[in-house]
C-alpha cells in the first residue's frame, strides 16, 4: 500500500509539473515581445553581439498591413514609435570606408526580447530605395524564424498605435544620380532634389 501510494504521489507530481510547464509555455505565446531600439552610439556593441547570428528576411514579409504603405509613411510612424533612426545617410557618411553604393535613407536597429527565446533577437529595418517606394527591408536572426510572425505583429502594433512624427532626411539615388531632401510633418511629406549637402562627404 505504501509503495503504491508513493508511486501515485510521484505520478501526480510529474503530471503537475508537466501541466505547469505547458501552461507557462502557452502563456508565453500570448505575451508580447518587447522591442528596444539601438542608439547610434551603441552600434559597435550591437554588431559585436550579433556576430554569431545569420540574418534573414524569411518570415518577416507579408505579415503586416504596413508592407503596402509608402516608405515615407512608415518612416513617420517609426519616428513616432521609436524616435530618430539608429543610422541615417548623414551618420553613415562619417564612417570609415563608406562608399556611395551603401547609401540608404535610414536604418533602425532593434533587440527584441521575446518570452519564448532565451536571448535578445536582433531585428534591423532599413530603406534602400529612399522616398520612392513601398515598404521597407527587414533582417532578423534566422534561428528564430518561427517567431517572426509574432514579432512582426508586435512591431506593427507599435507603429499603428504611435502618432506619426515629423522628420528630415537626406537620400542619394544612385540610379538617378541625384540628391534629395525629405521633410515631413508626420502626415505630409515633401521630397525635393538638391545639390549634394556640403556636410556629407564620400570617399
Amino acid at each position: 500500500m505504501i509503495d503504491n501510494y508513493r508511486i501515485n504521489m510521484r505520478f501526480i507530481a510529474l503530471i503537475s509539473a508537466f501541466a505547469f510547464f505547458v501552461m507557462n509555455s502557452a502563456l508565453a505565446q500570448f505575451e508580447e515581445s518587447k522591442i528596444s531600439k539601438v542608439e547610434n552610439n551603441e552600434t559597435a556593441a550591437y554588431e559585436a553581439k550579433i556576430k554569431s547570428f545569420s540574418l534573414t528576411g524569411q518570415g518577416l514579409y507579408g505579415q503586416t498591413s504596413i508592407d503596402e504603405m509608402s516608405s515615407l509613411d512608415i518612416r513617420a510612424m517609426l519616428q513616432g514609435a521609436f524616435g530618430d533612426p539608429t543610422k541615417t545617410l548623414e551618420s553613415i557618411s562619417k564612417e570609415d570606408n563608406f562608399r556611395l553604393g551603401k547609401a540608404i535613407q535610414f536604418e533602425y536597429w532593434f533587440f527584441v526580447d521575446d518570452p519564448i527565446s532565451d536571448e535578445p533577437i536582433p531585428l534591423i529595418i532599413l530603406d534602400f530605395t529612399g522616398p520612392f517606394g513601398k515598404g521597407v527591408t527587414y533582417g532578423a536572426a534566422s534561428k528564430y524564424v518561427d517567431l517572426m510572425p509574432q514579432i512582426m505583429r508586435t512591431f506593427e502594433k507599435a507603429l499603428l498605435e504611435a502618432k506619426p512624427a515629423k522628420f528630415s532626411d537626406y537620400y542619394f539615388s544612385e540610379q538617378r544620380m541625384k540628391w534629395y531632401q525629405i521633410n515631413s510633418d508626420g502626415n505630409k511629406h515633401q521630397v525635393k532634389p538638391i545639390k549634394q549637402p556640403s556636410h556629407i562627404k564620400f570617399n
